[in-house]
């Protein structure tokens, strides 16, 4: 599908497992060019198992070249649900909007906004009540984002594998 961000026209589609290379390449690359370390890195078997279990991965490209990746998944765990203090029984009717990358050269075309914007479509209609995204605070555009996409701050945890804390939001839908 094809859509026009500021004055470029993007195409955008859901990830198969034979796209896994190349997000993991281009994930690499995001990964070394972070001037923060806020990014984390997504390993391939972490993409792959992304996109199983009621996951999915979509991607967009700008002429034949991907220049963003972003992952959400229509169940949810002990490890977003306990943060967020939901209750297994309700765990059904949670989202999770997770991981996104855009390319150092189309950051500012709005991308990040729209990626937000089609994983909330798609959670909808799935019958999801809310959706969670977790962001690393330091990540001031990601917080902007997620803030301007109608998210409310529900939490904070410190995650001591990446020995950062993580700010957990909630959108009602």
């Amino acid at each position: 599908m094809k859509v026009k961000l500021k004055d470029k026209t993007f195409t955008y589609r859901f990830a198969t497992e034979k796209d896994v290379d190349i997000i993991n390449r281009f994930d690499k690359r995001i990964f070394t060019e972070a001037t923060t370390r806020f990014y984390f890195r997504h390993p391939k078997k972490m993409l792959i198992r992304m996109m199983q279990n009621g996951g999915r991965i979509i991607v967009v490209f700008f002429k034949e070249r991907l220049v963003a990746w972003a992952a959400l998944t229509t169940r949810i765990t002990d490890k977003s649900g306990k943060p967020n203090k939901i209750k297994r029984k309700d765990y059904n009717k949670y989202g999770f909007i997770m991981a996104a990358a855009v390319s150092k050269r189309y950051r500012g075309n709005g991308i990040q906004k729209f990626l937000i914007k089609k994983r909330i479509e798609y959670l909808k209609k799935h019958n999801k009540k809310y959706v969670l995204n977790c962001v690393n605070p330091k990540n001031q555009y990601s917080v902007a984002n997620t803030f301007a996409s109608g998210f409310k701050y529900n939490a904070v945890e410190y995650n001591k594998k990446l020995k950062k804390y993580i700010n957990h939001y909630i959108l009602k839908l």
